[in-house]
C-alpha cells in the first residue's frame, strides 16, 4: 500500500511507523468491532423487514413408531 493514498493525518500519527500501526493489536480490535457491527446492523435490519423469521422448536408428544 502507498502511503500518500492514505489521509496526511494518518501518516503523520503514525510517525513514519504506519505498517506497525496498520499491523497493530488496537487496529485489528477496531476493525473487528466495527464488522461485528455491521454485521448485528445488517441482521437487525433484515429482521425488521420480515427477511428472517426466528426459529421456534415446537416439541410434540405423538404417537412412538
Amino acid at each position: 500500500m502507498d502511503p500518500r493514498e492514505l489521509p496526511k493525518k494518518l501518516v503523520d500519527a503514525a510517525g513514519g511507523k504506519l505498517d506497525d500501526v496498520l499491523s497493530s493489536p488496537t487496529t485489528a480490535k477496531r476493525v473487528s468491532d466495527i464488522e461485528n457491527w455491521l454485521t448485528r446492523r445488517r441482521y437487525t435490519a433484515r429482521m425488521e423487514e420480515g427477511e428472517l423469521r426466528g426459529i421456534h422448536v415446537v416439541v410434540h408428544r405423538g404417537y412412538v413408531a
